[in-house]
Order: structure tokens, then C-alpha cells, then sequence
């Protein structure tokens, strides 16, 4: 009697979680020499104010575009999602419409919104479709780090070297124009994990989870300032969750 208790009440918290929870899926998609990243995030709804917690990370290389979309397809059908509500935000600046095509062609039933990301200075959105400056969506990972509003599960593969690309990223300013441009801090370091994650996030600090009969409008959010010119995070670094594993999509 008490093992099928357990079982109902563990059934309750999992659909109370579940109903207070969204998942928001970062893709930054990778040109032929680069990385595709796929980064899964929790938001946690009810939290005051709404924190994110990383789940899981991970990297494809050399792999077609369609097996990429299968991929993501699997991913967000997998019985570890269900009832969740779900949303895919994916940056379309390196692979234009056709990919994203492939991926609205795919059916899956949730939001996918596209993300172009600019060197400029002002926020764009036409319908589920943005274009957004790269110092905001840089600036509101660095914000939420520092406020310990996002967490990393530690356990997670590629969780430090999130972290790590998080670090080398550098801003440069143009003395003429005081324009400032965000990139990895060497060459050939990767930017793609970080992306994934930061466009994920921007997308869900610019649409609060209040209304979710329609994706609502956008707005701007400053970055964070820092006396250092590299993206600094405070502390101890990372608020590391200490329960869980993250989700494990192996095998998905």
C-alpha cells in the first residue's frame, strides 16, 4: 500500500512540475566547418523572479541538415518531454529559411521561433520571426548568471565548456562610433553553446510565461555593465543545481 502511495504522490509532483514548467530549446545551427548545438532549458513559471535551469547540452558536427532536423525531431517527441509545454528557438543567421523550413515541415506541433542575429543595436520581430542584436542576447545570459537565475547541472556533458565559452567572449569598441561587437575571445574558439543557450533565454525573458494563447511582443533589455571589456561572471562562477542529472536524450 505504501509503495502504491509513493507512486501517486511521486505522479502528482511530476505533473505539478510539469504544469509549472516550460522547456525552451536553444538550436544555433552550424554551417558546414561549424558546430550545431542543441541546449535544453527549463523554465521554471511560477518562480519569482522566472529561473532557468539547464538540462542538457549537446554538439553535432558534419552531420546533413535533414539528419539535424531528425535529431531535434526526436528530441522534443521523446516520452521525457511529455506534457510539456514546448518551445524551439533556433538561429537561422548562418543557414537562412531553408533549414527552418525543413524544420516547420517536420510537423512538431510546438512554437519555433527564428532568430537572426545582427551587429546592430535595435530589436526586430516580424510575427515568431526576430532579429536581434548579439550584445542583447550575450548580455541576458550574463545577467541571469550573475543574478543566479540560471542554473548548470554539473553533471551535464559540455556544461564547463559552456561556461568556458561564456568567459572568452570579448567585447570590442569602436572608438569613432562607440559601437560595440561581441565575439570569442581567440580564433577559432566556438561560440555555439553559448548561443544556443543565450537565444533560448533572451527569447524567454522578452516573452513572460503569462499568456500563452499567443507569443507576445518584444522589448530591450541593457546588458549588464562590467569594468572588465570580457563578459564577467560573478562569484563563484556558476549557480551549479544540485539535484538531478539533467535529462539524458542518449538513445533518443
Amino acid at each position: 500500500m505504501s509503495s502504491h502511495l509513493e507512486d501517486v504522490w511521486r505522479k502528482e509532483r511530476e505533473e505539478k512540475e510539469r504544469d509549472a514548467t516550460d522547456i525552451l530549446i536553444g538550436l544555433d545551427l552550424g554551417q558546414a566547418k561549424d558546430y550545431t548545438a542543441i541546449t535544453i532549458i527549463k523554465r521554471f513559471r511560477e518562480k519569482r523572479p522566472v529561473e532557468y535551469q539547464l538540462q542538457h547540452l549537446e554538439r553535432m558536427k558534419g552531420i546533413p541538415y535533414p539528419d539535424q532536423v531528425a535529431r531535434v525531431a526526436e528530441i522534443i517527441k521523446s516520452p521525457k518531454l511529455t506534457g510539456y509545454r514546448i518551445f524551439l528557438i533556433v538561429d537561422q543567421t548562418g543557414v537562412g529559411r531553408p533549414v527552418m523550413d525543413m524544420l516547420r515541415a517536420s510537423r512538431l506541433g510546438i512554437p519555433i521561433i527564428a532568430i537572426m542575429i545582427h551587429g546592430g543595436d535595435a530589436v526586430g520581430q516580424e510575427g515568431q520571426e526576430y532579429r536581434v542584436p548579439k550584445r542583447d542576447l550575450v548580455g541576458v545570459l550574463q545577467v541571469l548568471f550573475q543574478n543566479k537565475r540560471f542554473q548548470v547541472i554539473r553533471t551535464i556533458p559540455n556544461a564547463e565548456l559552456l561556461i568556458q565559452e561564456l568567459m572568452n567572449f570579448k567585447v570590442k569598441i569602436n572608438l569613432a562610433t562607440a559601437h560595440d561587437s561581441y565575439e570569442a575571445l581567440r580564433e577559432g574558439d566556438h561560440d555555439d553553446l553559448v548561443l544556443s543557450a543565450a537565444i533560448a533565454c533572451w527569447w524567454g525573458e522578452k516573452n513572460p510565461p503569462v499568456d500563452f494563447s499567443q507569443i507576445q511582443g518584444v522589448g530591450r533589455r541593457p546588458l549588464g555593465q562590467s569594468s572588465n571589456d570580457q563578459v564577467e561572471i560573478v562569484g563563484d562562477g556558476v549557480g551549479w543545481g544540485s539535484a538531478g542529472n539533467g535529462l539524458d536524450f542518449t538513445g533518443y
